[in-house]
Formats: C-alpha cells, structure tokens, sequence
C-alpha cells in the first residue's frame, strides 16, 4: 500500500540486486513493454514492476497528484528492501526523476525519453491542455480524452489515432513518432553526473532487447565501485 493507502499491485522476479521499473503513462503490467523487458533484466535484477495507480489491478485514489505518484514509488522502493536501481520510460521517466529529486533513495537512475518539452513555444501551446484533458476525463469522455492527448499533446498524425482505435495492440508501434531529443539531452544536461546515451535505430517504444544490456552494463558500474 502507498502512503495514502492506495493498493499497488506488483510482481517480482528475478534475483540480485533490487530494480523497480516504472512504465508509461498507458502502460501496465500487462500492456506495454515491461512483460518482456522485465523478464530480461530479472536475470541479472530482482524485478519489481507494478500498475501504476489507476492502471490494471491497482487502486485510483481522488484527487490525482504527481505526488502520489512518487509516494507509490517510494513504497516500492521499501518493498525491495530500502533501496533500489530505478529504471522509468517516457512519462515513468518524469516519474522517475521526481522520485530521484525528493530524495528517494535510489541508488542508481537510468530513464529513457522523458517527455518533457524545452521550448518556451511549445510551453505557451500546451498551457490550455491539461485543462481540456480534466474536462473530458471528469465528464467521463474517457476515449476523446486518449484521442486527444494521442493527437494533440503527444503529435501523433489523426489517421494513426484512427487505426490504434481500431487495432488497439499496435499503439506502442505508433509512438515512434515522437520527437524528444532536445528534451532527452536537456535532461542530462542538467542532472549531475549523467550520461547520456543514444541507441541506434530506437524510437520511442524501444526494443527490450536492446536496452537491456545497455541497462546492466550501466548498473553494473555501480555495482562495481561499491565492490571496490
């Protein structure tokens, strides 16, 4: 349970250090790349990877707040032992350096492709977003809220919205069009001690396979100064 009582609902795996992985924003357990990117780095990690809050099986406590969010994060985090590796993908990413940010500990941090914005223009567009988005969320419009945060927040072209609608398991596949590089190396300029990293022939929904040797080859440099 996190702080405020929201039930989590988790898996673990694997053996070794302790990872918590932390998804996107339309992800679950179930849906989204952490089936198979899990079971790839549990042979190197005990995997816990969980629902966010209002996701699968886990609970959707009122109001929202990215706060929450952190907290439940902060939850796994005790339920690994006290401290974790934490890898997070696209808004997991956000999450992720958050919870590095309030002070969690986390005894390493490797995101990928946050979706942060860097342009002041592209800040000025999305001021009216949120608001739109609660509104239909609140009104219960739940699939012209998906549509539009797919069309208009994120960029995908209208005929893709079109066909996820219509082939809901290809989604992940679309979201290769999003363009974050200017955000991704905004992020590591500014986080002390970061490295940045670039995977060729990658987009945004990224092979398990091919992130997963990069992610233990990455923590095991802390592993092997901790040794030293």
């Amino acid at each position: 349970r996190s702080k405020d009582g929201t039930p989590i609902a988790y898996e673990r795996i694997g053996s070794g250090p302790a990872l918590v992985l932390v998804d996107g924003a339309l992800c679950s357990r179930a849906f989204g790349p952490m089936p198979k990117l899990a079971p790839l780095l549990a042979q190197h990690f005990t995997v816990f990877f969980y629902d966010r809050r209002g996701r699968g099986d886990s609970g959707d406590t009122k109001p929202y707040a990215r706060a929450r969010e952190v907290e439940d994060v902060e939850a796994l985090i005790r339920e690994a032992g006290g401290s974790a590796f934490v890898v997070g993908l696209s808004s997991g990413a956000a999450l992720a350096l958050e919870a590095a940010a309030s002070k969690l500990n986390i005894t390493k941090l490797a995101v990928y492709e946050p979706p942060f914005m860097v342009d002041p223009a592209a800040h000025h567009a999305a001021a009216g977003y949120e608001g739109q988005l609660n509104g239909m969320i609140s009104a219960g419009r739940r699939s012209d809220a998906v549509k539009y945060f797919m069309r208009d927040m994120v960029g995908i072209p209208a005929i893709f919205v079109v066909l996820m609608r219509l082939m809901p398991w290809i989604w992940r596949k679309l979201l290769a069009v999003a363009r974050l590089e200017r955000a991704v190396q905004a992020v590591a300029d500014a986080v002390p001690n970061a490295q940045h990293r670039t995977l060729k022939g990658q987009t945004h929904n990224v092979a398990p396979e091919v992130i997963t040797p990069v992610l233990v080859e990455f923590f095991a440099e802390r592993l092997t100064a901790t040794a030293q």
